[in-house]
């Protein structure tokens, strides 16, 4: 889609992207409607007739996947829409699998999006499902292909001069006419449109948004394409326009699994961070601060999406749907289902728009003389559906269809860290037999054995699911290989001589080790093992080491690119812990220990995930680090080796909407870092500040203009120093409106002893965390 934003898929560069634009930086400033056509595609696989080899459509030599989390992001973004943002139900139209065919798509948007679009009108698509890329001989991109979205019929095509993709010109078209009509225009994709694969370090592999490529070229069976606008009026050269996108080139647009008390949906990794994060910031956030809390949860999670964001600096400090502060509301609606008890009231709101048990809602509508009604949140179901029971009021007077909103959040789900062991191998004579006479063997196949698959690349992993030997392959679907099979029998399923064929195999855990490893010791310090690897962070991985077999927690997700540049150096959580022959619960981690090592490895991801109360309304502030030779501030990428002065900053903008309103508060703020290591120390205030110099800004200050605001130094005790080693370190910026007692002992000393939140009782705090990779001096910063 490089046409319909030059910078969308320029070289094929983005996966994920949310596409914005606008006219003016008032959201409905005239009243406008606010449309949504949301697409979600889950089921690609062809009819058995076409996947038979009956079609003659090149689309049936195509691999095709289904997917899992597509309908997902689309039913949980409505949700988000309504009950979050305000729009109408009526105006949001879903179309889901077989219903989002090409021509369902484009008459749809031409309908809903343009042909009713005036004058300050909102208009939005999303599309969650797979993306492609088709050859053009008459196109200009230096690549020679268009990038395309795949409808639902892609599949089902009738001859080679057939194209149902859609593809970027077409786009580029539409988005125009939406522009064009006056209207605004915010289009996001969660698809894969290029991409290098990655296998992961452990045998499981999450689905990636991505189907191969058309290999005809459309020129010879296509009309050349109609031009849209005049050159230089591109939709993403107008004022306002937004580009995120959720990862690289070499990257791909994953899924992943969200699992919340009982509920479990697969969601697209980027898709659900951006829906949490709208969940946890106030919709007049600006796209800035929101792409920053997206990218840290998609980074502490450990996925393998690296965003990057692009549009004009007034557009990035406005929100990312637009709008103003007196417009939007931050409250969350929801409706009533219907009332069964007094202690079962079923509501039409659930994980999509944040609940979590304890929540409180009201119901709008008063009636005069009675208490109005109260409910909490007991249960919360699904995406869309909870219960609650009545705090205050009568059940009996409540209809289905009210209206009610959140006066007071709910707890936290506790950020426990989740872990994946292995099923077990009794006869450990038979495995390390195997292993040896595999290796032996592949040596003279030209079929390469990975030592280390958090430092080379696997093309195939063998391992042990509990009945069966598996060999894993980039496909994602095991190949049964039985319960002994031999050495022959694993390599012959491996193209012999192939310079690209490299295989891990991951010895599984003796009884003893997986015993040692049980739920309940580890779940005193921070850790659940859960019950598949996919709703794992981390995984118990062995390997042979000459006669020994040595474990490691290694990071799921965890992965090298093809070309041997590790797809992980941007995430702050460790690839793996060290190899070890130490028997579990023997000694400090630094000797090897396995459980100890996990202890320190769920601290690290409390702090990483860990959310708190809302402070924005009254606190704009972000951390920035200024350089004290040239005063060049430096909030996200890179620092260079030399000596910074620690600041917040925030919109001055801003500041004057708050000071208009409640007004600015002072807050304690409290900063730490976690270097490369997972070591974390905290860097102001320092044991020589004074009391309560670390409250900013200060009470006599907050009478200031906002100009004078909008920067406030942590002064003397805020200087740092970035030296070796070198590498990204996490900075957590936490504020409270009250001091915090022991919080460097809370984050800093010692494994978590239990699963229960640090910060009981304190409710009005916040966390901010900003990732920086640091460099030697002479290195290039961009500035």
């Amino acid at each position: 889609m490089k046409r319909f934003v030059t910078v969308l898929l320029a070289a094929t560069t983005f996966c994920v992207v949310a596409f914005s634009i606008q006219h003016e930086y008032a959201w409905g400033a005239d009243g406008g409607a606010r449309r949504a056509l949301l697409v979600g595609i889950d089921r690609y696989t062809p009819p058995s007739s076409f996947a038979s080899g009956q079609s003659t459509h090149p689309s049936g030599r195509r691999d095709w996947t289904d997917l899992k989390g597509a309908v997902n992001d689309v039913r949980a973004l409505r949700e988000v829409l309504i009950h979050r943002l305000g729009f109408e139900p009526q105006n949001v139209i879903v179309l889901a699998n077989e219903e989002a065919t090409r021509q369902a798509i484009l008459s749809t948007f031409q309908r809903h999006l343009i042909d009713s679009a005036k004058q300050g009108d909102q208009s939005i698509f999303f599309y969650a499902g797979h993306g492609s890329r088709v050859r053009n001989s008459r196109s200009t991109e230096l690549d020679g292909k268009d990038e395309t979205v795949v409808p639902a019929d892609a599949n089902v095509g009738a001859g080679d001069r057939a194209f149902v993709e859609i593809r970027d010109k077409e786009w580029d078209r539409l988005f125009s006419q939406v522009l064009d009509k006056g209207a605004w225009l915010t289009a996001l994709f969660d698809s894969c449109h290029s991409g290098s694969i990655s296998r992961s370090a452990a045998p499981i592999f999450s689905t990636a948004r991505f189907l191969e490529e058309d290999d005809r070229d459309v020129a010879a069976f296509l009309p050349p394409d109609q031009v849209a606008h005049a050159p230089g009026l591109e939709p993403e050269k107008r004022e306002g326009a937004l580009i995120i996108s959720a990862a690289q080139e070499d990257q791909q647009a994953k899924e992943t699994l969200q699992i919340t008390g009982s509920v479990r949906e697969w969601h697209g990794a980027f898709s659900l961070a951006l829906i949490q994060s709208l969940n946890e910031l106030s919709p007049r956030v600006s796209a800035d601060r929101l792409f920053d809390r997206v990218t840290a949860r998609l980074m502490a999670e450990g996925h393998q999406q690296e965003p990057s964001i692009v549009g004009m600096a007034s557009r990035r400090h406005a929100p990312i749907f637009g709008g103003t502060a007196g417009l939007m509301s931050t409250g969350i609606r929801l409706n009533l289902i219907q009332a069964y008890a007094a202690d079962d009231v079923e509501l039409q709101g659930g994980v999509a728009i944040g609940l979590t048990p304890d929540t409180e809602v009201e119901r709008l509508a008063k009636i005069p003389g009675k208490p109005p009604v109260r409910l909490r949140v007991t249960d919360v179901r699904s995406l869309t559906k909870s219960r609650a029971r009545v705090l205050t009021g009568n059940w009996q007077d409540l209809k289905p269809g009210d209206e009610f909103e959140v006066v007071r959040r709910g707890i936290q789900s506790v950020s426990a860290l989740p872990v994946w062991v292995p099923p077990s191998v009794a006869d450990h004579r038979q495995v390390r037999g195997l292993v040896r006479e595999v290796a032996g063997l592949a040596v003279r196949q030209g079929v390469r054995i990975v030592e280390d698959p958090t430092v080379s690349n696997a093309s195939q992993v063998l391992s042990w699911n509990g009945n069966e030997w598996v060999l894993w392959s980039h496909a994602g679907v095991p190949r049964s290989l039985g319960k002994s099979p031999s050495a022959l029998e694993v390599l012959s399923h491996m193209r012999s001589g192939s310079s690209g064929e490299a295989l891990f195999i991951n010895v599984p855990p003796t009884r003893y080790v997986a015993r040692a490893l049980d739920v309940r010791g580890l779940s005193a310090r921070g850790v659940k093992v859960v019950a598949n690897p996919d709703e794992a962070l981390y995984t118990l991985v062995g390997r042979m080491a000459g006669s020994q077999v040595e474990y490691a927690w290694v990071l799921t997700r965890s992965s090298r690119s093809t070309n041997g540049r590790s797809a992980r150096s941007g995430l702050p959580l460790p690839e793996r812990t060290m190899w070890s022959v130490t028997p579990p619960g023997s000694g400090a981690c630094e000797s090897g220990d396995l459980r100890n090592c996990l202890a320190r490895l769920a601290k690290l991801h409390y702090w990483l995930t860990i959310s708190g109360t809302q402070g924005e309304g009254r606190y704009p502030y972000r951390l920035a680090f200024k350089r004290v030779t040239d005063h060049f501030v430096i909030d996200r990428g890179e620092l260079v080796e030399g000596t910074y002065q620690m600041v917040l900053r925030a919109d001055m903008k801003q500041i004057e909407e708050i000071q208009e309103g409640w007004g600015l508060q002072a807050r304690y703020v409290y900063v730490f870092v976690i270097d490369r290591e997972g070591s974390t120390t905290q860097l102001f205030p320092t044991s020589a500040s004074l009391e309560r110099s670390n409250v900013l800004p200060s009470p006599e200050e907050l009478n200031r203009s906002a100009g004078a605001l909008s920067e406030v130094s942590l002064g003397e005790a805020g200087l740092i120093s970035i030296h070796p080693p070198y590498g990204v370190d996490t900075y957590l910026l936490i504020t409270s409106a009250r001091p915090i007692p022991y919080l460097a002992e809370l984050v800093e000393s010692g494994p978590v002893v239990s699963p229960s939140h640090p910060l009981r009782g304190e409710m009005d705090w916040s966390i901010d965390r900003l990732f920086l990779r640091s460099s030697p001096a002479g290195t290039p910063h961009g500035s």
